[in-house]
């Protein structure tokens, strides 16, 4: 429960310094995550924010972004097109398009095998926590990148 709490914590602090970033009321927390992997966002919707950053603080985006501690690139984009621009020319979707191995041990071989034979048919990627401890070689090895004919993706088509 504690654990649980603490994350609903941080992303409530991601939340109100991705509107503060933005010039939205503090008191405002989404009640949206946003964060996901393997995400689409519009050129032409980044820039924007990034002026709209600039033109509020008339300091760098970069500057106002990293002067917070616990922020998320996700968070900043996510309250911009829902809380700036109403939603206008986006959606939200609730796919996810990257499996992804985020806590635990890193896997052996067959578990591997068994985590991409999983994926979801809308799932074109995969992700391993950098810190579980996954060789990246190895899983060169596995997904066919040294060699085409072993990839485990191969039975999936």
């Amino acid at each position: 429960m504690r654990k649980l709490f603490m994350r609903d914590l941080h992303g409530a602090r991601r939340s109100r310094n991705a509107g503060s970033a933005l010039g939205i009321e503090p008191s405002e927390v989404s009640t949206h995550d946003y964060i996901s992997t393997l995400i689409a966002w519009r050129r032409q919707t980044v820039t924007a924010l990034c002026a709209r950053i600039e033109t509020i603080h008339g300091r760098n985006w970069v500057e106002i972004v990293g002067a917070a501690r616990k922020f998320s690139e996700c968070m900043i984009y996510g309250r911009y097109v829902d809380d700036v621009l109403a939603g206008a020319g986006h959606f939200h979707g609730s796919e996810e398009f990257c499996r992804v191995h985020w806590t635990g041990e890193a896997l052996s071989d067959d578990e591997f095998r068994r985590f991409v034979a999983a994926m979801a048919p809308q799932q074109v990627a995969i992700g391993m926590q950098s810190f579980i401890g996954t060789d990246v070689g190895r899983i060169r090895r596995l997904i066919g990148s040294e060699d085409k004919n072993s990839s485990p993706f191969n039975d999936r088509a």
